[in-house]
């Protein structure tokens, strides 16, 4: 055979695949496919949880616009599977009908919230007998209150409180925090202390000067005929610095008698070792209980002048005997409770020198704990 032979060419490569805007090789579409499908599935993952969030919680119309973004990522995932291939793209239509309807499906089975809706009838209405803090003594008070912002307010009411109590606490609780005052509580106060009308509380130390801010409201207070203990404060060395303490309670006839002023629990925190014995002494009068206390400074320390000890007994004292130790502020005056004694070191003692008490009573008690203030 003779004359030209014709030209082979390499048979053309149609292997490559279609992916959008490009021809790539299958093992180039399958790395951009899996690349653009691992992020919509997250997104996918993360519509769900919050989907499943908004549905048990809030918003019934929230989760369906969360759970209608979740088809579309799903979608969106499928139609990447089937990319590329002739013969997946005859399932697309098929693939995309069943996502959406097991969207469907997921909207049907889902609990929805359940919200209650109340009758305009049985809206909840305070009782006309409850206290209630009227209109104008809150014009009253409320310039005050803006005087002092960020000032502290910490409520305690009694622990048995009936809802009419709570109620008022919490009337207190609004308005002291929509005038710029930050607000503890309600809280619970100990069970063996009862909380009759209002009682505020400031720091033992504001004795004769209380702060500014502290002494306006209770003028105040008292100006506009809140029903407050007749002591203007009582002075509670478990009261913090900054803040004033009102407690709150039942609401009692008028004339009735005043309970003994109500201090805070104390929650023996930093407490000091000691060791306590009682001794027996009969006179004139009959016998007197003496307790001989002997505290341990904080370890690796000593105790220094000016250090504040709270010791706690479980029976009111009736006296501490004198020492060159230390010195007891206004026993069962400022505190007002006698079975709190505090106790201010007079001088430096040496390094591991214990501080010695002789506490005096008409009935046995011994000591609950021993608080180191100064650790506060």
């Amino acid at each position: 055979m003779g004359g030209n032979l014709p030209e082979i060419l390499p048979p053309e490569n149609n292997r490559s695949v279609q992916i959008w805007w490009w021809r790539v090789q299958p093992q180039t579409a399958r790395g951009i496919k899996l690349a653009a499908a691992v992020p919509a599935l997250g997104c996918a993952a993360w519509l769900l949880q919050n989907f499943l969030q908004l549905r048990g919680v809030v918003n019934l119309t929230a989760s369906r616009i969360d759970l209608a973004f979740l088809v579309l990522c799903m979608l969106f995932v499928a139609y990447l599977v089937t990319m590329g291939s002739p013969r997946l793209r005859k399932w697309r239509p098929v693939l995309f009908l069943v996502i959406i309807l097991l969207g469907f499906a997921v909207d049907w089975i889902t609990p929805k919230p359940q919200l209650t809706t109340i009758p305009l009838g049985e809206i909840y209405q305070r009782p006309a007998e409850w206290r209630v803090i009227k209109d104008w003594q809150k014009a009253e008070l409320a310039p005050v209150l803006e005087q002092f912002p960020n000032s502290i307010l910490r409520i305690v009411v009694t622990s048995s409180a009936p809802d009419e109590t709570l109620d008022y606490a919490n009337q207190f609780k609004d308005f002291f925090g929509k005038h710029k005052w930050n607000v503890i509580g309600p809280e619970t106060a100990a069970t063996d202390q009862i909380v009759q009308n209002i009682q505020l509380s400031i720091n033992e130390q504001y004795v004769g000067k209380p702060p500014e801010a502290f002494a306006s409201v209770e003028s105040q207070m008292r100006f506009d005929g809140f029903r407050l203990r007749s002591a203007v404060f009582v002075l509670d060395p478990l009261v913090p610095p900054n803040e004033m303490v009102m407690w709150v309670g039942p609401e009692t006839p008028l004339g009735f008698p005043e309970h003994v002023p109500l201090i805070l629990g104390e929650a023996c925190q930093h407490p000091l070792q000691f060791t306590d014995d009682t001794m027996h002494f009969f006179g004139a009068g009959g016998k007197d209980f003496v307790r001989w206390v002997r505290i341990k400074p904080p370890a690796n320390s000593q105790f220094s002048a000016g250090q504040k000890v709270l010791v706690v007994l479980t029976k009111s004292a009736k006296s501490v005997a004198t020492s060159e130790q230390f010195r007891v502020q206004a026993l069962g005056t400022l505190m007002p409770r006698p079975d709190t004694l505090d106790v201010t070191v007079a001088k430096d003692l040496n390094a591991g020198e214990l501080l010695d008490m002789k506490i005096i009573s008409d009935e046995e008690s011994r000591v609950k704990c021993v608080v180191d203030r100064s650790s506060k």
